[in-house]
């Protein structure tokens, strides 16, 4: 999870709040796999090499899930194809993949009234990650 924790506290870092960053570290990875499916690593390789935990149950509902039209909802994200599409929706869902922490628990976790420092940011993460 550190690739994805680390782009979230970069998207962070950019302006983005917590939700917006969430998503943007969401489609991060899902357009990463696209693209290491596309020159040939399958997609239990690429699910791990990310750090994504209980990769054989990913995998499983990737394969199984049919986001179709939700994309819709979404337009400043275009997604290549229906496996991005499905990881992308899977990462957002409350409690859709283990590890990866939701907004609302990295906001409960951050200091109120300024902006957290990359420090709180990384542990918020990885305090979220673990539950």
């Amino acid at each position: 999870m550190e690739l994805l924790r680390e782009m979230f506290v970069h998207n962070v870092g950019r302006g983005m709040s917590i939700k917006a960053a969430c998503k943007r570290t969401a489609f991060w990875a899902a357009n990463d796999v696209h693209d290491s499916i596309s020159t040939g690593e399958n997609l239990r390789e690429s699910l791990s090499r990310l750090g994504f935990r209980d990769v054989d149950l990913l995998v499983k509902k990737i394969n199984q899930s049919d986001y179709g039209d939700q994309a819709r909802e979404i337009p400043e994200f275009k997604f290549p194809d229906q496996i991005s599409k499905n990881l992308f929706f899977i990462i957002t869902e409350p409690g859709g993949v283990g590890g990866v922490p939701t907004p609302d628990c990295i906001a409960s976790n951050l200091p109120k009234g300024r902006e957290p420092t990359k420090e709180e940011l990384k542990a918020a993460w990885e305090k979220c990650a673990k539950k």
